[in-house]
């Protein structure tokens, strides 16, 4: 079950043990693009603004998780016919809905989720397939000039220990910055 409708329960233990333990919570599903929003006209803001507000009565912060992911691109985005420029503007506007509706109210965002294989390559994904290698950039830009209060996060798995992908990370972000 989504996050924010476990959260909706005050009374429940859940609940509880959340105001209870957790200083900082973070989405599993409910800000991701495909759930977040299933057509182009059509958003489903509910969980989301749901655990954002139960987060701001409880005194947590919220980890915004995550603005853009190869995983969870609903079918609308992937299969229609779009020009460069058109799926960058896609990705933008995405970017800027999103961390728009919670600017201020969102602590941190991943702003790019799980961009790197592991052998240290960028990750084949419809954003750099479509927008181009500086797909990554554009995001954190964008996220910035939306929500500049906010902790920018590259996430990824794997990249806690010395190899390929966690070299390829650090220079990602190394030069981002």
């Amino acid at each position: 079950a989504a996050v924010g409708r476990l959260l909706a329960e005050p009374e429940s233990a859940y609940a509880k043990a959340v105001t209870r333990e957790c200083s900082v919570i973070t989405p599993e599903n409910d800000m991701k693009f495909g759930p977040l929003r299933p057509a182009l006209d059509k958003w489903n803001w509910g969980p989301a603004d749901s655990l954002v507000a139960f987060a701001e009565r409880h005194g947590i912060k919220v980890h915004g998780h995550t603005l853009v992911w190869h995983e969870q691109v609903p079918k609308w985005v992937t299969e229609a016919k779009r020009t460069p420029r058109e799926c960058r503007d896609l990705m933008l506007g995405h970017i800027e809905a999103v961390a728009g509706r919670y600017r201020g109210r969102v602590y941190a965002w991943d702003v790019v989720n799980e961009a790197i294989e592991k052998d240290g390559t960028l990750r084949k994904t419809y954003w750099k397939d479509n927008v181009g290698d500086d797909y990554i950039d554009l995001a954190f830009r964008k996220a910035h000039e939306v929500d500049p209060g906010a902790k920018l996060v590259y996430n990824d798995y794997g990249i806690e220990g010395a190899g390929k992908k966690a070299d390829a990370a650090y220079e990602l972000v190394k030069g981002m910055k």
